[in-house]
């Protein structure tokens, strides 16, 4: 009798540890999160993203413009199917080839081609390095004969012709492939919405214009929140460094690692400053730098499924890396969503960013915002005594958080590159 009680509560005591291992596995699985919380209000985050972009997914075009017939031309924006995502994946089974310089130096012969008719143009936010595009696109073209790329047009002929543009030095190339189906990027290119455009030449810089006024939508957000501590542990992680200090005073924390690596938080700004000093200069060169920064962005655990390539600068070795709704580039006063990386050419790698990142941004229902065209914005410009210093001019959205500050709401504006700064257009005329 005693022997059947006995093994009959080793049996009941198995049955309810099967039991319970299975309600915590199932927990684990609907929440998993509930076990990464770190300490503090925010939320942590893993040393590498779940999902890890490639380079092709931050160096990708942001600008889709179909040019007609007769030149008119639409850019356009929410497609069922992403044109750029489309024309990658075609454009990566062609084989081009005959890389021939048609423009150089010659704006009008440049301002022409950006309106080549029966065409498709993707256009970069800034110039890529050609090694991008031919990894991008799975090409071979000449490096040493073109540096970099801002635009890439194909015509929507039997036989399309390809061409490559850079901004500077106006230069075009073309290049040949053999005939080719065109009926999927056509059909990516149907429905969505559409925005009249045409280029212009301001101040020596090709812009895509507005030439009536637009109406576009806004959208709302949640913010995701780094854990700090984790993000430390991320940057300053190295088979040399075992331990990560921090020391907190009313303005600032500070996260060190030995004498070479240092993060600082700014409490006002919400920004993070991190320095790793390696002691050693290493200039990079066009086609390197890129690649180079992106493989310093993907080590920060920074989520970046809305993070894209902005701008470059070769002679400060740095690339600004910014969050994007719909292909349009999205601005914080306080550099929300933003990544800034320096390459070391001063011993130093010096990166800027924020702990805060966006969700999934969806439109606000119902609410719009109308601009005016951008020949309108351009003589205010002038007439404030402006106009002769702007060096570029994009459509945009403006990150504001709610009072809670848990939702951001993103607004549609004008913001002019102006002394080395991307300024909304108001705040320009206001004399801020």
């Amino acid at each position: 009798m005693i022997k059947q009680i006995k093994k009959s509560s080793l049996t009941i005591a198995l049955v309810i540890v099967v039991a319970l291992s299975a309600v915590l596995s199932a927990s684990v699985w609907i929440n998993p999160f509930h076990y990464e919380r770190g300490s503090g209000d925010s939320t942590s985050t893993s040393a590498r993203q779940d999902t890890v972009q490639s380079l092709s997914d931050i160096y990708k075009p942001t600008e889709v413009i179909r040019t007609y017939q007769d030149r008119s031309q639409k850019l356009l924006y929410d497609q069922a199917k992403n044109p750029v995502m489309v024309i990658e994946q075609q454009v990566r089974k062609w084989k081009l080839k005959h890389l021939t310089r048609v423009v150089n130096n010659d704006s009008a012969a440049y301002l022409r081609d950006l309106r080549t008719e029966n065409s498709i143009m993707i256009s970069y936010p800034d110039a890529v390095a050609t090694t991008v595009f031919n990894q991008t696109f799975n090409q071979s073209v000449d490096t040493a004969r073109l540096k970099r790329i801002n635009h890439i047009v194909i015509t929507l002929d039997k036989t399309p012709t390809v061409y490559l543009m850079a901004d500077e030095k106006y230069q075009v190339y073309r290049l040949t492939t053999t005939s080719q189906s065109l009926a999927v990027i056509k059909k990516s290119l149907v429905g969505g919405s559409q925005l009249n455009v045409d280029h212009k030449i301001v101040n020596g810089i090709p812009l895509t214009t507005f030439p009536h006024q637009i109406s576009m939508p806004t959208y709302r957000s949640t913010i995701n929140h780094q854990n700090l501590d984790s993000m430390a542990q991320t940057l300053m992680a190295s088979s040399s460094v075992s331990t990560v200090s921090s020391q907190t005073t009313s303005k600032l924390i500070t996260y060190t690692a030995g004498n070479s690596r240092r993060m600082t938080y700014n409490k006002g700004t919400g920004q993070v400053q991190y320095d790793n000093y390696l002691g050693k200069d290493n200039s990079y060169g066009t086609q390197t730098l890129y690649t180079h920064l992106f493989d310093l962005l993907a080590d920060t655990a920074v989520p970046l499924e809305q993070v894209q390539y902005d701008n470059v600068s070769l002679v400060g070795q740095t690339i600004t890396y910014r969050s994007f709704v719909e292909g349009f580039p999205i601005f914080s006063d306080n550099d929300y969503g933003t990544v800034r990386i320096k390459a070391n050419n001063d011993g130093v790698e010096r990166y800027h960013l924020s702990p805060l990142s966006l969700g999934t941004p969806l439109p606000a229902s119902g609410q719009k915002v109308t601009l005016p065209s951008t020949v309108t914005v351009l003589n205010a410009l002038y007439q404030a005594g402006k106009g002769k210093d702007i060096k570029g001019l994009r459509l945009g959205y403006t990150w504001a958080t709610n009072q809670n500050k848990s939702l951001v709401t993103l607004s549609p504006t004008y913001y002019v590159y102006y002394h080395g700064n991307w300024v909304k257009y108001q705040s320009l005329l206001k004399g801020d």
